[in-house]
């Protein structure tokens, strides 16, 4: 076959982020307006990929197949092979995502889980998206401020959490001790669903900017620019040189991959 497979790997990635903001996005106008968008970029993929049949081969199936050829292998392309592929990065985030406890005394794996993405959010990838390194245009930026608080709020929730956790674990009386277990146990559920719902939004958001990105609009005012840390005045250092679109599109994959595992079903929780 003689086509250009990065030129369809580009698209693939259009298409990919595309679809992730139409699982999630509660606004009929931009579902159909999006969904014309990924007719559009699937016509292209075509063009480009002449044996690409969309009735027959899903976009992740094209996917694989074509990072196949890149490699010079010659193998099948069938359902489970996917799903070999999609393990794979999931052994990959659960490497290099450091495993942390809330709390000394916090047994509970979800929580512990969490309270570790939010730490690697925290201190690697906030800082790889603030105004310094990625200039927005006045709309989406007012955006990422709001998540920015909604942020914050989320690490003061989990400091009353962790201070419940820890007053528990100190309690003397029967009593006092059983108030706070449900306290403790009401405080849990609550911060693990406000937290999925949030990271659905941050994972809604970034996948916005990646396809304004690859679009080349004027959302990103920088898009040339390549993350720059200063180790005098920043903790962060994990992105450091990346380019805006690797960026992005590696906090995504770390959004969608703890959403994914904290695997709850789509409905709100109110908060306390």
């Amino acid at each position: 076959m003689n086509f250009n497979i990065e030129e369809a790997q580009k698209i693939i990635k259009y298409i990919k982020s595309m679809q992730t903001i139409i699982k999630t996005s509660t606004n009929s106008e931009q579902i159909e307006r999006i969904k014309k968008d990924i007719a559009k970029y699937i016509k292209k993929l075509q063009a480009i990929v002449p044996d690409f049949n969309p009735a027959k081969e899903t976009i992740q199936e094209l996917e694989l197949r074509l990072q196949n050829i890149s490699n010079k292998k010659d193998i099948s392309y069938e359902r489970n092979l996917i799903e070999d592929v999609f393990q794979q990065e999931r052994i990959s985030w659960e490497t290099r995502i450091p495993y942390l406890k809330a709390t000394p005394h916090s047994n509970d794996y979800e929580l512990n889980f969490l309270y570790s993405v939010i730490s690697l959010i925290q201190k690697e990838y906030f800082p790889a998206i603030t105004e310094q390194q990625i200039q927005l245009d006045y709309t989406h930026s007012q955006e990422r401020q709001v998540l920015r608080y909604q942020f914050d709020e989320l690490l003061r929730d989990l400091q009353t959490l962790i201070e419940t956790i820890e007053d528990y674990a100190r309690a003397e009386t029967p009593d006092f001790r059983e108030q706070l277990l449900k306290m403790k146990n009401k405080q849990t559920r609550n911060f693990i669903f406000n937290s999925n719902e949030y990271l659905k939004k941050l994972r809604d958001f970034i996948a916005k900017l990646l396809i304004e990105y690859d679009k080349k609009t004027f959302v990103i005012k920088n898009p040339e620019s390549k993350i720059n840390f200063d180790p005098r005045f920043d903790e962060a250092k994990l992105l450091h040189g990346y380019s805006i679109r690797q960026a992005l599109e590696e906090f995504l994959d770390l959004l969608e991959y703890t959403i994914k595992k904290i695997n709850l079903p789509d409905f709100k929780q109110k908060k306390l």
